[in-house]
């Protein structure tokens, strides 16, 4: 497999005479106004507030996706998000490459429930899940071919990603599904984001489009890591489908042209799953990377809820795209589940809940199992607390 640079670096579809005609005249009459049609940074206020609401409305866009689909995912409003797996049974969320505690033989949940968390989370009011199928260390949630370390092969063999997906076409909720990039078990020549090179110095955690300092390197992943991940997302999307929402961590790592590459991919094979990939702009909610993280059809504010912008509309390569966003949120402080780790007050979740709802963005809310495999009786009692004031 060779990657290539799609032919359409906006990962734009193909526009009817019309659409281009009406994207055509947006443009044209902001640059009637003297000023550039879509900021350097991003933010169209400039020209957005020279147009009538006709105008914007008859936009299309050149993301891929159009608009109607676009809200339609923005109407999920509320969701939740699990970090299960390997981590869950050690000390560290970001194992270190080859962590001699980090085998899958502590993959042991006594009591593994997936139901229990797809039905807490309908009853607590959310539409859609995000499921770490691959987290940093690398073990997978399903019995991947592609690679011995898979639940097939711990203690527990249920798949939980099939699991999970059956359990939420029967109650009704929309299947998110989660793979990272950066991890620390298939490594394929890659040089891990948060590794450690032989001057002991760290690899940053994140590099993209950035041009490295002297002597400062960067974290990649090789074209053996590449292969290694598209067919295990031809797995997931193909296994499993149809996939409602596929989310990509820490996309930064796989260059520009190899992210193009798969995001046309999986349109191709999946065209109605919206593509996610993390960004957290910044954790200032205003910056945002193309070079970094686009294509993508969804937008992440990582813990930025304060930040988060109301701004759907994006400069990329030149273009004005609609990327919608979701502001991903703890129950507690930690993404995966950890005994010492307290709950946040159900008021100050539901307030957040408000404040971004009121932005017009989606929020998704973590809440980890713990190593029974089932949601915690306290988090339950905290989500129905948050449902109710809500």
């Amino acid at each position: 497999m060779t990657p290539q640079a799609p032919s359409l670096p906006c990962g734009a579809g193909n526009f009817s005479r019309r659409d281009f005609v009406r994207s055509s005249a947006v443009a044209g009459a902001a640059l009637a106004t003297g000023a550039a049609p879509w900021s350097r940074a991003g933010v169209p206020s400039a020209a957005l507030s020279s147009l009538s609401a006709e105008d914007v409305r008859l936009s299309p866009g050149a993301q891929r996706l159009p608009l109607p689909k676009l809200k339609e995912w923005e109407s999920w409003s509320y969701g939740m998000f699990i970090h299960f797996g390997l981590s869950t049974f050690a000390e560290k969320n970001h194992p270190p490459p080859f962590a001699a505690n980090y085998t899958q033989e502590i993959y042991r949940p006594t009591k593994l429930d997936v139901g229990q968390w797809v039905a807490v989370a309908r009853d607590a009011g959310m539409k859609y899940i995000h499921l770490t199928a691959k987290h940093h260390a690398g073990h997978c949630l399903w019995p991947s071919k592609h690679t011995d370390f898979t639940v097939a092969n711990s203690p527990d063999t249920t798949d939980v990603v099939g699991e999970f997906v059956r359990h939420c076409r029967e109650k009704g909720l929309k299947v998110g599904i989660y793979y990272a990039v950066m991890e620390n078990h298939h490594l394929f020549g890659s040089l891990s984001a948060g590794g450690l090179l032989p001057n002991g110095k760290r690899v940053p955690w994140y590099g993209g489009g950035r041009i490295p300092k002297q002597g400062e390197v960067l974290p990649y992943v090789s074209s053996l890591y590449q292969n290694f991940m598209t067919a295990q997302i031809d797995e997931l999307i193909g296994d499993y489908g149809p996939v409602d929402l596929l989310f990509i961590d820490i996309p930064s790592m796989l260059g520009i042209g190899y992210r193009h590459w798969l995001y046309e991919r999986i349109a191709r094979r999946s065209p109605a799953t919206f593509i996610e990939m993390n960004n957290g702009m910044g954790f200032d909610g205003k910056t945002y990377q193309p070079e970094d993280y686009f294509p993508q059809d969804v937008i992440s504010y990582e813990r930025a809820i304060r930040s988060a912008t109301t701004t759907k509309w994006w400069n990329v390569e030149g273009r004005p795209c609609y990327i919608p966003g979701e502001v991903l949120e703890l129950i507690g402080n930690r993404w995966f589940w950890v005994e010492e780790d307290k709950l946040r007050p159900a008021r100050a979740i539901a307030e957040a809940y408000r404040q971004t709802r009121a932005r017009g963005l989606n929020y998704n809310l973590n809440v980890p199992p713990d190593r029974s495999g089932q949601l915690p009786s306290d988090s339950v009692t905290t989500l129905m607390e948050i449902q109710k004031l809500i």
